[in-house]
């Protein structure tokens, strides 16, 4: 497997794990409350960029640890079991995805996390007004939505694994840039100034998007690995 195909999968699972949303609405959220509370620009934008950074702390850990039990276990996750594991992950979160991203209520779409946890996360926010609080928060959302970005993180880091040293950091770096993009541009929209209702009314516009993308992505990447690792085999033994 050549190392252009390898990033291209890298940079798809992470294109994929950017469109969840559950960091830049509490980003949103945290915008929102700093704003009520009349706090200056300086203190928003410490507070935003320390949420930014624990996304890409939890980001960071997250993908390091992946990768490290893939090396760990190098003959157990390159076997054909884990693969076909790993396709069905990718099929079923792809279509869970589609299905159960949003839940609808009343008045409009939530995300689909537990209302215990989203009343939790909504009363952080409201009362976060230190760099540590804020930079927990990010920490925190990135976790919590690990039901549907282990597939891919999975795929991404298997691949990872298997490259030489100085392109596994090139990976890690690529692939938290990615995940991490969009908080960072809502962190310098909302530092800078912007209005957050015209930032929120252009994300909801655009979910239906992120949500079908998200999904067909996870689709796509089964696909790619049903083609490299069984349709040889299965050609073989014909």
């Amino acid at each position: 497997m050549d190392i252009l195909t390898v990033f291209m999968v890298i940079i798809l699972a992470s294109v994929v794990h950017a469109s969840f949303h559950l960091s830049t609405s509490t980003m949103l959220s945290l915008g929102n409350s700093l704003l009520s509370k009349k706090k200056n620009n300086y203190t928003i934008t410490k507070l935003s960029l320390a949420m930014v950074f624990g996304c890409i702390s939890a980001s960071i850990i997250l993908f390091s640890s992946f990768a490290h039990f893939s090396e760990l276990f190098y003959d157990i996750t390159f076997s054909k079991i884990t693969w076909a594991i790993i396709v069905g992950l990718l099929i079923s979160t792809g279509i869970s995805i589609w299905l159960f991203y949003y839940k609808k209520n009343k008045d409009s779409n939530s995300l689909w996390i537990p209302v215990p946890m989203s009343k939790y996360i909504a009363t952080r926010t409201k009362k976060t007004v230190h760099s540590a609080e804020s930079f927990y928060l990010g920490f925190v959302s990135i976790f919590t939505e690990i039901l549907f970005f282990f597939a891919p993180l999975s795929v991404a880091t298997l691949l990872a694994s298997i490259l030489p040293l100085a392109y596994q950091f090139v990976a890690i770096v690529l692939y938290v840039s990615i995940v991490n993009f969009p908080i960072f541009v809502i962190a310098c929209l909302i530092s800078g100034g912007h209005n957050i209702i015209d930032i929120q009314k252009w994300r909801d516009r655009n979910k239906g998007f992120f949500q079908f993308f998200a999904g067909l992505g996870l689709i796509l990447m089964s696909v790619w690995v049903i083609l490299v690792f069984f349709i040889p085999n299965i050609v073989k033994g014909m």
